[in-house]
């Protein structure tokens, strides 16, 4: 299905133009709408997607039109969606087409799975993500760098990928248990307690 030829509005545009009053502050609208200052900022700014409790609490405050804005959302996120499977659909690597039954197997005596599993990794969060700011799982040549293997920054959490910046550490091992434990405690020790 070739995606939709003009991107639509993200919901927070249409509601910074024609739901909050021109000369209303965001801490004001917040503060009407019940939320704190930074969630009504990122959803303006398109950095957040509006949820249903979003859209009830703009009708309650401004009378905006929920079902209205609820479908913008949906449009948007529909054409977001088509526009990833179109340039992944062009640009997937022919690795990629590994099926269930080989992945068991992928690894064993398979020195290429080090260098490919985190683009492999990396294809996967993009593919599932949401609302994904930072992506950074180094592949093929530089995937034995020193530190962490992947690191992922996403204001929404899915059931594979925490919201929030999240670090990943990789292995083709066959018993990954030691690395692991390595890898923690390596890590452990490396973190400040700021991050």
């Amino acid at each position: 299905m070739p995606p939709d030829p003009v991107s639509p509005e993200h919901p927070g545009i249409v509601i910074k133009k024609q739901v909050i009053p021109a000369k209303m502050s965001v801490t004001e609208a917040a503060k009407r709408i019940g939320v704190s200052r930074p969630a009504l900022s990122n959803l303006l700014n398109a950095r957040s997607s509006l949820s249903p409790d979003m859209a009830v609490r703009l009708q309650e405050a401004f009378g905006a039109d929920r079902e209205k804005l609820l479908d913008l959302q949906s449009a948007f996120e529909r054409h977001r969606r088509r526009s990833r499977e179109t340039s992944a659909g062009r640009s997937v690597p022919h690795f990629l087409t590994i099926t269930a039954r080989q992945i068991d197997g992928w690894a064993d005596n398979n020195l290429e799975a080090r260098r490919l599993l985190p683009v492999l990794v990396r294809k996967l969060v993009r593919s599932t993500g949401v609302d994904v700011r930072r992506l950074d799982f180094p592949g093929y040549d530089n995937a034995e760098r020193r530190g962490w293997d992947g690191s992922v920054e996403a204001t929404t959490a899915t059931p594979w990928i925490p919201g929030g910046h999240s670090r990943w550490e990789l292995s083709t091992q066959v018993a990954p248990e030691r690395k692991a434990e390595y890898d923690y405690g390596t890590r452990t020790n490396s973190v400040s307690r700021d991050e």
